[in-house]
């Protein structure tokens, strides 16, 4: 797409403990073998809220967090 018409979707990013940012992406197109998923709700878990507080000894910073979600496809790459 140009500039002017990129697809852009938000993220929550933790930069690091107890600091968060709502950031525009632009959305990724699938590869071969991969689905794209359109994320209609997501949730925040106790793992996330671990995250935020830095009590998570394997998180690593930056990371985008939200990973209990339900959507649906709607973009299929190759194969």
């Amino acid at each position: 797409f140009p500039a002017r018409h990129r697809l852009i979707m938000k993220s929550i990013l933790i930069e690091k403990p107890n600091q968060l940012a709502i950031i525009e992406r632009e959305i990724p197109t699938p590869s071969a073998g991969e689905v794209r998923v359109k994320v209609k709700l997501a949730g925040i878990c106790g793992s996330d809220s671990h995250i935020y507080r830095g009590h998570n000894p394997f998180a690593k910073y930056p990371r985008v967090i939200g990973h209990e979600f339900f959507g649906v496809i709607d973009a299929v790459g190759e194969g």
